[in-house]
Parts: structure tokens; C-alpha cells; sequence
């Protein structure tokens, strides 16, 4: 996981969706920053070199029947791009390439957590109270770019909005079946998920 946002995300939203069907997930935050002689689980921007460690550690783990990970492209460190720029869909097959693993499934968020929350604007103005609307017509939220991204959009109308604490409380109530009608990458991460675990 990035950082503590979609730690707590795969807690109260995935796992409830993923129980139902027989599965947990057990989310582990990239160490980032060191502290002393430590490591801490901070989160944040990670260099690809990094990741690979931290991944590779991680599938030691012969009980876990997939690997994956949950990375915002937006902030996403140069490292892990190469030639792909920000196409999502060739980034994900690099990592793949790199990590070689059968269960590893990468998968970074269009462009960033918040474009989740635009699956159910309307969740999202009850629950923030804002008089002014969120709904973008004819935009998929997985659509809704870098040059003006979800948080900002969503700072913007609350500037009080906090990521970790309104997001995610709004995410849990909007649900992973919203979810993945309206984000068609996130759709397919979830599925592959289920049918890895199902094997």
C-alpha cells in the first residue's frame, strides 16, 4: 500500500467486500522514510528500487494467494515509469515484468484514491455537506486528470477535507459494487483479485 489512506481502505472497504466471498487481504505500508536506525511505515512517494525490495519481501509469503499493491499515478515516483509515461495499463506490466511472480497483481488508482469517490456524487455532497456539486457529466471518475485531480477538486469546494478520515469514511459508504460500475481499471484489479484467490 501507498500510505495509510489505502491501508484503511482495504480495511473497512475491501476486506467486508472480500470476506463475503471466502478472502482477506492483509495490507502492508511501503517503508519510506527512515528513523534513526528504523524504518518507518510512513507511506508516501516511493523510488521503484524500494518498492522491488519491499515487494520481493513480500512474496516470500508461500500462504498469500496474491500480491498486490494499491499506488496513486498521480505523485507516482519518475523510477517507475520508463518509457511508459503515464500510461497505467504499461506501468502495471513492467512491475509485473519486474517482480515475477505469478501472484503479484500491481495496480495503481486512476489518477489518485479520490477519483473513487466521484462513483457516487452524491454520497459524497450528503456526507461532505458541500453546496456545490461534484458531478463532472460525461467523465468517467477514472478520467478525471492530473491537470485538476479529484483532491484538489474536492479541497477546492471543503478545504477542510481530510484523505484519510472523510475519504475513506465516504468510500465505505459508497461500496466496492458502486465502485467498480463506474471505474472500469478498478473493475478489473478487483476481479483479478477474486479470481487469483478463487485458484
Amino acid at each position: 500500500m501507498e500510505g495509510e489512506t489505502e491501508e484503511l481502505f482495504v480495511k473497512r472497504v475491501l476486506n467486508p467486500f472480500f470476506a463475503n466471498r471466502g478472502f482477506f487481504l492483509i495490507p502492508s505500508i511501503i517503508k519510506t522514510k527512515s528513523g534513526g536506525s528504523r524504518m518507518r511505515r510512513t507511506g508516501g512517494t516511493v523510488k521503484l528500487k524500494k518498492f522491488l525490495e519491499e515487494i520481493r519481501l513480500l512474496t516470500r509469503d508461500s500462504s498469500a494467494s496474491v500480491i498486490t499493491m494499491m499506488f496513486d499515478l498521480q505523485g507516482l515516483h519518475n523510477s517507475f515509469k520508463g518509457n511508459c509515461g503515464n500510461d497505467v495499463r504499461c506501468i502495471e506490466r513492467r512491475l509485473k515484468e519486474r517482480v515475477e511472480d505469478t501472484r503479484f497483481l500491481p495496480y495503481l488508482q486512476l489518477h489518485e484514491f479520490e477519483a473513487l469517490l466521484y462513483s457516487d456524487v452524491d454520497v459524497m455532497n450528503d456526507y461532505l455537506g458541500s453546496i456545490q456539486r461534484f458531478r463532472i457529466p460525461g467523465v468517467s471518475p477514472e478520467e478525471i486528470n492530473m491537470d485538476n485531480p479529484p483532491s484538489k477538486r474536492i479541497r477546492d469546494a471543503y478545504p477542510q477535507f481530510s484523505k484519510l478520515i472523510d475519504g475513506v469514511a465516504i468510500a465505505e459508504s459508497i461500496g466496492v459494487e458502486r465502485m467498480r460500475v463506474s471505474c472500469p481499471h478498478f473493475k478489473v484489479w478487483i476481479e483479478s483479485i477474486e479470481s487469483l484467490c478463487s485458484q
